[in-house]
């Protein structure tokens, strides 16, 4: 899957305004997606974002967060601790970590300068 990732971000764009980023469509595999969708956290399963410390306590109660830590997800039913290890696995992968860095190395460069 990690390929057919970075294949998908490699063919985007790179847009400069207002920021150096891509947007990449379908930049999972359709079965993959499909899955992911099908199996996400249920409500219970998320953190109101105004507990989270990140935002101010005022903050509207409708909001919510799932962290991507293998702690949250361990709390999963089988399917969806599957599906989110393998999410957590591409995006830690040492390939995807060089590879957006890569891209983004003038950004990076120049915010470290």
């Amino acid at each position: 899957m990690i390929n057919e990732i970075l294949e998908n971000f490699r063919n985007s764009n790179l847009e400069k305004d207002p920021f150096c980023h891509k947007h990449v469509k379908g930049i999972f595999p359709n079965t993959y997606y499909e899955s992911l969708v099908r199996n996400l956290p249920k409500i219970e399963d998320y953190t109101p974002i105004n507990k989270t410390g990140t935002v101010s306590k005022n903050y509207p109660d409708e909001r919510f967060v799932f962290d991507l830590t293998y702690e949250n997800i361990n709390k999963l039913d089988i399917k969806k601790k599957q599906i989110f290890t393998e999410l957590i696995q591409v995006f830690t992968n040492p390939l995807f970590f060089k590879f957006i860095t890569n891209e983004f190395k003038e950004t990076i460069e120049e915010r470290i300068k």
